[in-house]
């Protein structure tokens, strides 16, 4: 569950967001790779949805009507994390897979797309580590 919180002008609260879902950690992954599997259903309040689907009628055109978003099921995400510490260095990348078919705010004239992928990679240095480390499991 996450609260939103908006900074354009003064803060405040957008809405409510929850994601459950299922996760799997692997360590060890083709050598020495952590691979991160998560999938899982996206849900959301109507506060959330109306702020970035919906679209007020003083915003309204010709091309895009006035929309007031419901609250509710909003689609599903995959994603696939790997990263790996060699040396000084971290690597780290993702995939993730959004699809909104079904979704509440479906016929929001701000929807274009029903699907979407996203891609990231990362590279840390670590300048700097402790004297003893612990080693644990989790």
């Amino acid at each position: 569950m996450r609260q939103a919180i908006t900074l354009q002008t003064s803060p405040r609260g957008v809405g409510v967001t929850f994601s459950p879902n299922l996760n799997l950690d692997v360590r060890g992954f083709a050598g020495a790779w952590n691979l991160g599997l998560l999938a899982g259903p996206v849900f959301a309040d109507r506060r959330h949805h109306q702020h970035f689907y919906g679209v007020a009628p003083e915003f309204a055109t010709a091309t895009r009507p006035a929309y007031d978003a419901p609250g509710g099921y909003a689609g599903w995400r995959a994603t696939t994390a790997f990263s790996r510490r060699i040396g000084n260095f971290w690597l780290g990348g993702f995939a993730r897979y959004d699809d909104l078919h079904g979704a509440s705010f479906a016929q929001s004239p701000l929807v274009r797309r029903e699907s979407n992928v996203t891609v990231g990679f990362g590279i840390s240095w670590i300048f700097a580590t402790s004297s003893q480390r612990v080693r644990t499991d989790d």
